[in-house]
């Protein structure tokens, strides 16, 4: 689930002239450790931690506003940058009392490496395009295993398809549509006609996954059955 959060990361963080709209994925909010909801984090993002160094001796403070000196740091130390709040980057450190995390001044540290603003960009847009397509209800390329069961449910069946190219696996759902039946009767001497509808298999939706990931969505229909002909059943006589 991707939570309805949105971050406004400032022009420092991503653009030097124009700031952008990210929002957190849903793995985020399933971590079992404390979360600000302000903060971007890496680690949703990136493979690898980002290591910056102090430009210059700065506080580590406790809190994102600055409050509550935790710790100085020196001039030159390394940090690895856990997440990028709106006006402090979140690190981790090693302090006097041992590894500690706290907020620094984004000036205070090295600039973030423009191909990891590239990748962090893309990744965020990524996650903003999955996010939007579940709030519609559309299966797109890149999504994930969970995402496709909140939107369809569970499938029919489950499949594993080994090819040259790799392993895939298949989920298989069962498409309906609600056909009128027509039921006569003759009552007391009179002709009625009494209609209720019935769900009919009418075509399958298939979704294929690499790597847990979306790589392919068909949809297929039975013409016949999806053409919707009425289904008639013998006269019924009532005294």
């Amino acid at each position: 689930m991707i939570p309805r959060i949105s971050l406004r990361w400032h022009a420092w963080v991503v653009c030097p002239a124009v700031a952008a709209h990210l929002f957190l994925v849903g793995a985020a909010a399933s971590k079992e450790k404390l979360r600000h909801n302000n903060v971007l984090y890496l680690e949703d993002y990136l493979k690898k931690p980002v290591e910056l160094k102090t430009v210059h001796a700065t506080p580590l403070t406790f809190t994102s506003d600055g409050t509550g000196i935790l710790d100085g740091l020196r001039a030159g130390q390394t940090v690895t940058l856990v997440g990028l709040g709106t006006e402090r980057y979140l690190v981790e450190t090693r302090i006097s009392t041992g590894r500690a995390q706290g907020w620094v001044v984004p000036s205070d540290m090295e600039q973030i490496p423009e191909e990891i603003r590239k990748e962090l960009r893309e990744k965020v847009a990524e996650a903003d395009r999955i996010k939007q397509a579940i709030a519609k209800g559309q299966i797109v390329i890149g999504m994930p295993q969970d995402a496709v069961a909140q939107i369809l449910g569970k499938p029919k069946e489950k499949s594993t398809i080994t090819e040259a190219e790799g392993s895939y696996e298949q989920w298989t759902y069962v498409t309906y549509k609600s056909v009128p039946v027509y039921v006569p009767a003759i009552v007391n001497g009179t002709n009625t006609v009494s209609t209720f509808y019935q769900k009919v298999p009418v075509g399958t939706k298939i979704v294929t996954f690499q790597n847990q990931n979306v790589i392919r969505y068909e949809t297929r229909q039975d013409d016949a059955k999806a053409s919707g002909a009425n289904i008639l059943v013998p006269p019924v006589f009532v005294q």
